[in-house]
């Protein structure tokens, strides 16, 4: 009997033990993400750094996420300074990303000149 009680008791307590560690409810965040002038960026990626957790702004720059732990979110999108934030107990975010001052730098053009036929035709000798 006192084999029973003590497994029953093992049992118990490792059911605790991992429901406290393992099953934590996700913590949820949202927000907005807006550019330098206050307009609403849509499509920005919205991903938690160190897990494959992400989500996409919507139409109105809007994101909600719910994270696995308390950690660091990362914001971009094409043409804009990537940001991380670091999230401590904040639930709420209004998130500002800037232009990249110099989009051109990014860009490079490579022309190659066209090669063209001759037009003369070969003569051939008797």
């Amino acid at each position: 009997m006192k084999h029973i009680l003590k497994t029953y008791l093992v049992v118990f307590f490792i059911g605790i033990w991992s429901n406290s560690i393992l099953g934590q409810s996700p913590i949820v965040i949202a927000g907005i993400v807006v550019n330098e002038k206050g307009e609403k960026l849509v499509g920005v990626n919205v991903v938690e750094e160190g897990v494959s957790n992400g989500v996409v702004t919507n139409g109105k720059g809007e994101f909600v996420i719910k994270m696995l732990n308390l950690g660091k979110l990362r914001f971009s999108n094409v043409g804009m300074v990537p940001q991380v934030i670091d999230i401590k107990n904040e639930s709420k975010l209004k998130v500002i990303l800037m232009d990249k001052d110099d989009i051109e730098s990014d860009v490079i053009v490579i022309d190659y000149p066209e090669k063209s036929k001759s037009k003369e035709k070969p003569s051939l000798g008797t």
